[in-house]
């Protein structure tokens, strides 16, 4: 059982979304809950799975990583106007991780100041709050917005080029 397998599965009991959840033989999972004022929603279909962050030109969307762990996610948590929203999708190029980067730094610098966070940096203030997580030391992340609405793109050297995860965290409701 892969990782977000396990990660699903003991979120959705958390959530008491089991009984909703749909496992399809490609073991991608749909699951929602609505009770009360509290909406639930969970996802690894790709065509649910929107990050607000421009594709990388010519870039394939992963259905599976090396991990075996779908190459999308979504999730949704609201009670009223507040909540979370996570959402992710990984790709892969055979571009250079730095012309990857060079393209992201420019698309996110439309939305405001762009944070670099590698291993050098992982500490600081900038990249030790809100969205901040490596598997290892040659993932470099670029982020933009707030602690609360957040686009991180997270761009990992592979052996025929570059992996990358696009992110989007958005908590509606919660101050800054």
């Amino acid at each position: 059982m892969t990782r977000t397998r396990r990660l699903t599965l003991a979120l959705a009991a958390t959530l008491g979304l089991a009984p909703a959840m749909a496992f399809a033989a490609d073991d991608h999972v749909d699951a929602s809950l609505h009770a009360g004022s509290v909406n639930a929603q969970l996802s690894t279909h790709a065509d649910k799975v929107d990050v607000d962050i421009a594709p990388y030109p010519g870039a394939r969307r992963i259905a599976r990583d090396d991990d075996g762990d779908n190459g999308a996610f979504m999730l949704s948590l609201m009670s009223g106007a507040k909540g979370v929203k996570l959402e992710l999708a990984k790709f892969a190029t055979t571009d250079s991780p730095e012309k990857v980067l060079a393209f992201y730094q420019r698309e996110l610098a439309k939305r405001g100041p762009v944070t670099r966070c590698d291993a050098k940096s992982a500490k600081s203030d900038a990249c030790s709050d809100g969205v901040h997580s490596r598997d290892d030391d040659s993932t470099i992340e670029l982020k933009v917005g707030t602690k609360n609405n957040q686009r991180v793109v997270a761009v990992t050297p592979k052996p025929n080029g570059t992996e990358l995860v696009l992110l989007r965290l958005e908590l509606p409701g919660v101050d800054d």
